[in-house]
């Protein structure tokens, strides 16, 4: 799958500020849950930034 066509279908950014802006519009919209995947390897930092950064209305 080419780069462009992903980011087409999927929040795809190294920018932590965009991914969380876009879980709000996602609970704004009414979403009874948003699942987040993270490609990289690593896992720890990921949690660690989400649980950091994610407002904690979100985090329900």
């Amino acid at each position: 799958m080419r780069p462009d066509a992903v980011g087409a279908r999927a929040r795809v950014s190294a920018d932590v500020e965009r991914h969380v802006a876009g879980l709000r519009e996602d609970a704004e919209l009414g979403f009874s849950a948003i699942r987040i995947r993270n490609v990289t390897l690593n896992q720890q930092f990921f949690l660690e930034v989400l649980r950091g950064r994610v407002p904690p209305a979100l985090c329900r």
